[in-house]
């Protein structure tokens, strides 16, 4: 199974990424996050293989938040 992370701020897309995400056999979404402290927070918690990221995430830096998990 591969681990995957979704950092989106809007909830319904969230939502919706997930569901597209677990309807490929073999990938699991096992965290999300709405912010770049959330997302952080939760990688080091939890690593995973695959992670989506919003580019705008109210205001802060997806590609920064990217960077920050590498």
């Amino acid at each position: 199974m591969i681990d995957v992370m979704v950092i989106e701020d809007d909830e319904r897309v969230r939502r919706i990424l997930k569901k597209m995400i677990e309807k490929v056999e073999g990938f699991s979404v096992v965290s999300e996050a709405a912010a770049v402290k959330e997302a952080i927070d939760a990688y080091d918690e939890k690593p995973v293989e695959v992670v989506f990221v919003d580019i705008d995430l109210n205001g802060e830096s997806g590609l920064e938040c990217a960077r920050q998990l590498c």
